[in-house]
Parts: structure tokens; C-alpha cells; sequence
């Protein structure tokens, strides 16, 4: 019989909240969940652990040491509460005065044995330099941060026991891929919380959406001007990263979008793409220069020659011929609106581009800009104004 390593993790959250009163057990518990996930290699799931510890034991540094002698206060535990959950913003009525200050006297021992211990102090202080280095790395690297990968997994059997007819969303690092994969998923929602202690910010996920496309005719593919999307978007109970892998989810809404409004959307999420790059920061240096790597697979994947189907095969799809007439007037409008703004952000983005390349980069800049020039002529058939927008 094969272990469901998630039930396994899943098991040690349960006993942890069911000793949730029992400090010392809820701990325990908790360093159990830890554990499993390391072996997971589920390393955000395993940092919120920890954190729930912290939120424990300040809770109970409140409950104990006088007003003026406490090192953390409220607001600590409530910006611990805003990237972990599970820590509460109060002391569990449930717990008895003897086992919160017996906790507290154990607690207070360990803390006069550490002050002691300058080498073990040193350690630490040495790995929390080593964490915030990797951090500055992160934020200063051109590469795209990718949080993880989202599945939907439905189990229909009675042989899946609780789990038949429900659906769950699971959390696996960006290098590993389930087997049972259903669709995968991209967060729709990213809500960031500015906390009491510095520029952390904490990255929460409740909300998902997949893409499905279908035609009328029942194929799944087909031409542009037959080509619908059905866009299907799942709440789950809590948000991640949690202390699971998985999260059940509690609602689920579909809507239809028309070829035209696919296409729109394609577009309109190609030119947000190129503007996102063109307005970040470099964290590492404070300035207001985008990352050249990204902004460049951007561009050359947006005006470059070869690829100038994309949008063209938009055009003909819907601006020319029989399929133009079948458009609504707001519907041409925001065509064309969309394919001007692009156009405006691709030559915007060139410009940038140019300040920012040295010598060994002026070819491929050029390609740019005769893509760019080439793009717009072809446009130019279908969108006479293009030549005096740009």
C-alpha cells in the first residue's frame, strides 16, 4: 500500500490543532509537520512551521513578562498572522494558567541558557546573513521570481473514500510536476501586505484560473475567428502557502469568452506584459531601469519578424473581409484600441531598450526596430491611423 505523503502531512496538522491548548504538544507537533515537509522538499510549507512556533511563544512572552519588559508586542504577532495564519492574535482560552506558565518557565530558562551561549548565538546570526544575502540575490536577478505550480485535482470514486466528488488545489515547487495533473494552474489574485517589520512582503494565494478553449463546432481548436475560451476560477479554504499541500476548494465559476474578446485579451495581455517590464525597479540598485534579459525575449517575441503572425493573424482574422461585418461596434473599437496601445508600448519599449544596450547588443537592436517598422506597414492595411497614432 502506497503512502499518500500528503495525508501524512496532513495527519500531523490535525494532531497540531487538536493540541493547540497544549503548548508544548502544539509545538511538538508542529516541528513533526516541519519535518515532513523538508522531506518533501515543500520548503514554503515548511517555513510556515516555524513561524507558527514564533507566533506561539510570543504569545506566551505576552501573557507573561510585565508590559514594559516584553521584546515583542501585538503587533508583531499580527504581522506574523498576515503571512501565517494559523497563528492566532490570541491565547487559546482553553489553556490552563499552570501550562502557560510552566511553558513560559521553560521558555525563559532556554532563553537565559542562549544568552550564555555566544558561539551558538554567533551561528545563528551568521545564518540569518547567509538568508538575507540569498534574498538580495533574488530581488536583484533578472530572472522572474515563478512562486511555484498549482494543479486542480478532482477525485470521483468510491474508492477515494472523503475525497469522492471534491476537488483540491495542490502546491508543488516549479520544478516538479504531479502525476495525477489535471490542469495547471496560474494565480488570478496576488494580494501583498506591507508588515510592521521592513519591506517584507508576504505573498498570498486563495484565487486561480485556468483557460480551457472550445470551439461551437466541438473541436477544442480552430481558427482565431472560431476560437472561444472558457475561463474557470477556484476558491479555496485558506490560502497558500499553508501548512498542506493542498487546499480543498470551496467555489468555482466558469465564463465564456468570444473570439474576438479572446483575441483582445491575447493582445491586451502581451502589451501588460512588455509595461510591467518597462516599470520595474531594479531592487538591488533603487533606480527605475527595467531588466534588459526579459525585456528583450519580450520584444523579440512581440515585433521580431518571424513572429509577426501573431498579430497580423488577428487582423486578418477579424478586420478583414466577411468576419469584419459580423463585429459589433464596441468590439472593433476595443480591437483596435488594443492593437494601438500595443503598438505604442512595442515602440515605447524600443526606445528604452536603445539606452540601455552596450555596443555588442546594436544588431539585435536593429532587428528590433525593422520588425517594429515592418509590423507597422503590414498593420497600416487594416488600421489606416497606426502610421499617424505611432
Amino acid at each position: 500500500m502506497t503512502m499518500d505523503r500528503y495525508a501524512a502531512a496532513e495527519s500531523f496538522y490535525k494532531l497540531a490543532m487538536a493540541f493547540a491548548p497544549v503548548p508544548d504538544l502544539h509545538i511538538m507537533w508542529l516541528l513533526h509537520l516541519c519535518d515532513a515537509h523538508q522531506e518533501m522538499q515543500s520548503w514554503a510549507e515548511a517555513a510556515q512551521c516555524p513561524v507558527a512556533v514564533a507566533g506561539v511563544v510570543m504569545l506566551m512572552q505576552l501573557a507573561l513578562v510585565a508590559r514594559n519588559d516584553v521584546v515583542w508586542s501585538k503587533d508583531h504577532v499580527t504581522a506574523l498572522h498576515k503571512i501565517c495564519p494559523m497563528v492566532s492574535n490570541e491565547i487559546t482560552s482553553e489553556a490552563s494558567a499552570a501550562e502557560v506558565e510552566g511553558y513560559g518557565a521553560s521558555m525563559l530558562t532556554v532563553d537565559s541558557a542562549v544568552t550564555r551561549a555566544y558561539g551558538q548565538l554567533a551561528k545563528c546570526h551568521t545564518l540569518l546573513t547567509t538568508i538575507y544575502e540569498s534574498i538580495l540575490e533574488q530581488e536583484s536577478s533578472p530572472i522572474p521570481f515563478t512562486d511555484a505550480t498549482y494543479y486542480r485535482v478532482g477525485f470521483y470514486g468510491d474508492r477515494f473514500g472523503k475525497l469522492d466528488r471534491k476537488e483540491n488545489v495542490y502546491r508543488e515547487p516549479r520544478d516538479i510536476q504531479l502525476v495525477m495533473e489535471d490542469e495547471d494552474l496560474g494565480s488570478r489574485r496576488e494580494r501583498i501586505f506591507s508588515l510592521s517589520t521592513g519591506s517584507v512582503r508576504a505573498r498570498v494565494f486563495d484565487r486561480f484560473l485556468f483557460d480551457t478553449p472550445f470551439t461551437k463546432n466541438g473541436k477544442t481548436q480552430g481558427g482565431l475567428e472560431d476560437q472561444w475560451k472558457r475561463r474557470s476560477v477556484l476558491q479555496t479554504e485558506g490560502s497558500f502557502p499553508a501548512h498542506v499541500n493542498r487546499l480543498l476548494v470551496i467555489k468555482s465559476e466558469s465564463l465564456e469568452f468570444s473570439p474576438v474578446e479572446n483575441a483582445i485579451g491575447m493582445i491586451e495581455t502581451r502589451t501588460a506584459a512588455l509595461r510591467n517590464e518597462l516599470e520595474e525597479p531594479r531592487s538591488s540598485e533603487g533606480d527605475q531601469l527595467p531588466r534588459l534579459q526579459s525585456l528583450q525575449r519580450i520584444l523579440q517575441g512581440s515585433v521580431a519578424v518571424q513572429v509577426n503572425s501573431g498579430v497580423l493573424s488577428v487582423c486578418t482574422a477579424f478586420l478583414s473581409g466577411e468576419p469584419a461585418t459580423r463585429l459589433r461596434s464596441r468590439e472593433l473599437q476595443q480591437l483596435i484600441a488594443a492593437l494601438l496601445e500595443f503598438m505604442a508600448v512595442c515602440k515605447r519599449a524600443i526606445r528604452v531598450h536603445f539606452r540601455l544596450i552596450g555596443e555588442e547588443d546594436q544588431e539585435f537592436h536593429t532587428q528590433l526596430v525593422n520588425g517594429f517598422q515592418s509590423l507597422t506597414a503590414e498593420l497600416s492595411h487594416y488600421i489606416p491611423a497606426i502610421l499617424s497614432e505611432l
